[in-house]
This record gives C-alpha cells, structure tokens and sequence, in this order.
C-alpha cells in the first residue's frame, strides 16, 4: 500500500483504490484526468516498498 500525498486525495476512493473518472466531468475533461491518474499511479510504483510484516508460521 502507498502512502497519499497532500493534494492526491481526489484520485483515490476511500478503499484506496483510484478513481477514473472526475468529480464532476462537465468541469474535467476525461482525457486529462486519465492522464493525470496514469501519472499518479506512476509515482506509486517509484516508491520504495515497505517491508512486509511477516507472521510465524503456526502449526497445526
């Protein structure tokens, strides 16, 4: 999971997962809002990953 940056609130839903559609689509154009999701989502896969924390095994 990544972290959310100050002013990438608006592409994500509260799951975290990212919206692809503007708001409000009569202000944003599609296109560009696409681009700017393509550009953020980018960004995410530059991060560096956090370490998983790992659980012991249990036995059965």
């Amino acid at each position: 999971m990544s972290v959310i940056r100050p002013g990438d609130e608006d592409m994500h839903f509260e799951d975290g997962s990212h919206r692809w559609y503007p708001f409000d689509p009569a202000d944003d154009d599609q296109q560009a809002w696409e681009d700017r999701v393509h550009e953020h989502k980018r960004h995410h896969r530059e991060e560096e990953p956090r370490p998983r924390k790992r659980w012991p095994r249990r036995s059965i």
